[in-house]
């Protein structure tokens, strides 16, 4: 069990730095941040914001606009791998 979770690790790291078949846009500030919609569906407000009919729900484009890039990227990294490294 311990290379499975050694595999996952890499895995959900790898994930996190290619963004693979990113389907959402976060934008923050001037940036345009990729990020997977399962992944964010950890976070309930993403999950919510995706559900709904609200813009969120209906272009995948998610604007925030009370934190830095740097946050943000801290936050999916925290959603993506369990840790942040920053």
């Amino acid at each position: 069990c311990s290379q499975a979770g050694a595999f996952l690790e890499e895995s959900s790291r790898s994930l996190f730095a290619k963004r693979k078949f990113a389907d959402v846009t976060i934008r923050c500030e001037h940036h345009a941040i990729e990020a997977n919609a399962c992944v964010l569906a950890a976070s309930p407000v993403f999950e919510k914001m995706l559900q709904s009919s609200m813009m969120e729900g209906n272009t995948w484009v998610i604007q925030v606009d009370d934190f830095s890039a740097n946050a943000v990227e801290g936050f999916l990294e925290i959603l993506y791998t369990g840790a942040c490294s920053s």
